[in-house]
């Protein structure tokens, strides 16, 4: 999230919540269109390493989900892809 945004975020810390929905979001979109069930968590972080206001999402998921058949599937994903979803 670009710093000129974090003093809204501060002053409304709903939309970490928001923040966290749209990282999700993003990655589950992705999945659906392969129609798998993935594995994910998110963990919002406020501060960083300097102790400063920093808000920003650290998000995890597998590499691949499971099919409508119960079967596993394998996927790649590729940043300029993700990054452009979340922009």
């Amino acid at each position: 999230m670009p710093c000129e945004y974090w003093p809204i975020i501060r002053a409304n810390r709903w939309l970490l919540g928001e923040m966290n929905r749209l990282a999700a979001d993003v990655i589950l979109t992705i999945y659906r269109d392969l129609n798998i069930t993935p594995g994910v968590f998110t963990a919002i972080h406020t501060w960083g390493r300097d102790q400063k206001w920093h808000p920003h999402i650290h998000f995890s998921t597998t590499a691949g989900g499971v099919t409508k058949k119960n079967t596993w599937r394998d996927i790649s994903f590729y940043r300029e892809n993700i990054m452009t979803m979340w922009r």
